[in-house]
């Protein structure tokens, strides 16, 4: 690290955002689609209806080619309350072997017959869907709070020995070109010695630096640190920097 802002923070604070906006929804998703499909196993009531009129709709993928999808209009009579009209997607080969006036078999919810209502059309439920959204939710929620949390540590460590850490000389052990680059400029890191107040001899490596401050440093010269005086491991590179 280094009297600037630390930039793997500032990586990692964004990484972390990004994932964990696609973490929460997913999340979300698979715990309702779960929960319906509980109260569907549990609560759902069964009746017949019959089929108004049948539609396919046609959209496109992200490729652009032309996906269809089958639906069903069809008019059920709850248990209580008078019929009712509601439509559900359907797979290809129940849409191909029902006619128009025909009699199927549909499931709803008693507390919101008209907006639960679904064919029962020989296909598995959403546990499938709801467990993969829920994983894939939660994996990227729990990936998004380690970002997070690695980012908000290192920025509070950061600023915590700016602002308490004792000063002390450091000797640049190598100047190594890191994996990392940004907008396609590698980017190094400098690695060093110190002397905390104890004596005793501890490793450091910098933040991320861009080339032109790595060719500033060479193996031998000094530069200034600021170490946590409880832990002498801990510790932030200065460089050059008053500070």
């Amino acid at each position: 690290m280094s009297a600037r802002s630390d930039p793997l923070s500032k990586i990692f604070l964004v990484v972390g955002g990004i994932l964990l906006l696609f973490g929460v929804p997913f999340t979300l998703i698979g715990v309702n689609t779960l929960t319906s499909e509980y109260r569907y196993s549990n609560e759902g009531l069964k009746t017949t209806a019959t089929v108004i009129a049948k539609r396919i709709e046609e959209s496109k993928d992200s490729k652009n080619n032309f996906i269809k999808s089958y639906l069903f209009r069809y008019s059920f009579k709850p248990l209580e309350g008078a019929a009712l009209e509601a439509e559900d997607y359907i797979d290809e080969e129940f849409y191909a072997a029902t006619e128009d006036g025909a009699s199927i078999e549909v499931q709803y919810l008693a507390d919101d017959p008209a907006g639960t209502s679904r064919v029962i059309d020989g296909r598995e439920g959403d546990y499938l869907a709801g467990g993969l959204f829920l994983g894939i939710g939660a994996l990227t929620s729990i990936a998004a709070l380690w970002f997070l949390r690695s980012s908000l540590r290192r920025i509070f460590l950061h600023r915590r020995l700016l602002r308490e850490g004792a000063i002390a000389d450091a000797e640049v052990i190598s100047v190594e070109q890191s994996s990392l680059s940004i907008n396609d400029v590698p980017q190094y890191v400098i690695k060093y010695t110190y002397a905390d107040y104890r004596g005793m001899m501890h490793q450091g490596v910098s933040h991320y630096i861009s080339p032109e401050e790595a060719e500033r440093w060479n193996i031998g010269d000094k530069g200034r640190i600021r170490f946590d005086k409880k832990n002498g491991a801990l510790n932030i590179w200065i460089g050059n920097e008053t500070r």
